[in-house]
């Protein structure tokens, strides 16, 4: 995604190629001065994590609340749409507060005591705030700190690699000596 918010697709075979992937874009995902949003790539699906800061004198911690939306994009459609995703499944999203570490996503993080359809943020103390996307409760969340807006109003650049680049287990791609 470039700084204009246009997602290319870029082939290596059967020759080099660029192409604009054209989108529509979801009323959530309008650019203000008080959102942060960035990519994470969760198996085939390409999410946009946003979240939307509201100050308020009544939070201890900085006085600002974080609502978070994820939007997934919708391929199936032409053009492209990016639309609300309630729930991410089995599937959970990690980010932190310095802008050089790439968003990550993790299979089953139940697997090692974390929980599904959750978002993680690293922060210095205590080391992980989580948050989760289909909670009951009420979607404004104080426990997403303040450093979440360092990151800048622009998405930081994704790159998705093609499955011939690395192995899921399914098939093996290792060469023999």
């Amino acid at each position: 995604m470039d700084y204009h918010r246009r997602i290319y697709s870029f082939e290596l075979a059967p020759q080099l190629g660029l192409q604009e992937i054209i989108t529509e874009w979801s009323p959530h995902s309008i650019r203000t001065p008080y959102q942060t949003s960035w990519l994470v790539l969760c198996g085939d699906m390409l999410l946009m994590f946003i979240t939307v800061d509201h100050w308020s004198r009544r939070i201890k911690d900085g006085g600002i609340l974080k609502k978070v939306c994820t939007l997934h994009l919708d391929m199936s459609s032409k053009p492209a749409k990016w639309v609300v995703k309630k729930k991410l499944g089995s599937w959970a999203a990690f980010a932190g507060c310095d802008t050089k570490n790439m968003p990550l996503s993790n299979m089953n993080p139940e697997r090692w005591g974390g929980r599904s359809n959750s978002l993680y943020y690293a922060e210095s103390s205590p080391p992980w705030r989580v948050h989760e996307l289909d909670s009951a409760h009420d979607p404004w969340d104080a426990s997403i700190r303040q450093c979440v807006i360092y990151w800048g109003h622009y998405m930081k650049p994704l790159w998705v690699y093609p499955s011939m680049l690395y192995s899921d287990g399914a098939s093996d791609h290792r060469v023999e000596r």
